[in-house]
């Protein structure tokens, strides 16, 4: 739950300040008011979101060659 806070709390504070810096000293209100109801419910919906992503790995050069390299020398 307090990960759920945090991730909420994080949204809002980009969204504010996104408005802070852009939308402040816009003459849009009714655009603002709409921007600052939609953000606190963006806001609390975007932690519930889980993104998946799957990475196949990369099989190398060096994994193909044998491991057993033969060689000529005697060491007696």
């Amino acid at each position: 739950m307090e990960m759920y806070l945090l991730k909420c709390s994080a949204c809002l504070v980009v969204f504010w300040l996104v408005y802070l810096f852009l939308l402040e000293k816009q003459n849009m209100h009714r655009f603002k008011r709409y921007y600052l109801l939609g953000t606190i419910i963006i806001s609390f919906v975007i932690p519930l979101l889980t993104i998946t992503y799957y990475v196949e790995p990369a099989v190398s050069e060096l994994e193909a060659l044998p491991s057993f390299i033969p060689s000529g020398y005697n060491y007696a």
